[in-house]
């Protein structure tokens, strides 16, 4: 990770540095957390997550209380030591530990996909602007960065564009 870091670093870098008798390139950047976090898309998208996460959760909840009444009913019965009590039970746990598992990760493609489709349509106003306005290199990589201008941050203008799409 860190020699991507630096590869990046060097051809940005190199990119930058202006050739001699030739006019200095245009260079932009934008943040692609900030866009995810303060456009309209982004609220939406998070409003959605939480939505199918309380479905979810709730479903988490039901698996939970199963467990935990067949652990009361065994213990009621005085057999939380016999072996197939024991074993049900476990069974149990299992299932419940799966569902949790796999729910997470619907949680996190879910979420990875409309992260995916917000930067997605932000990379095209971003292609818009860059071309319209004539810039030669556009940095998303706020790792890459130690200090930037602010005339050359375009993430304010790619959420307003973001946002005024339908």
């Amino acid at each position: 990770m860190k020699r991507v870091f630096v590869y990046t670093l060097l051809l940005a870098l190199t990119l930058l540095w202006p050739a001699p008798g030739h006019s200095q390139d245009k260079v932009g950047f934008v943040d692609p957390y900030r866009i995810v976090a303060e456009s309209k898309m982004g609220a939406i998208a998070r409003r959605d997550i939480a939505r199918i996460r309380e479905q979810k959760e709730k479903s988490i909840r039901r698996s939970l209380d199963e467990v935990d009444a067949l652990k009361a009913k065994s213990a009621a019965r005085g057999n939380a030591t016999d072996p197939a009590a024991r074993e049900t039970l476990r069974r149990k746990y299992e299932e419940h530990n799966r569902l949790v598992a796999a729910i997470n990760e619907e949680l996190e493609e879910e979420n990875d996909a409309l992260v995916a489709l917000i930067i997605a349509r932000a990379d095209n106003i971003l292609t818009r602007l860059a071309k319209k306005q004539g810039y030669t290199l556009i940095i998303k990589e706020p790792a890459v960065i130690g200090y930037l201008a602010p005339d050359v941050d375009l993430t304010d203008m790619v959420i307003k564009e973001l946002n005024r799409q339908k």
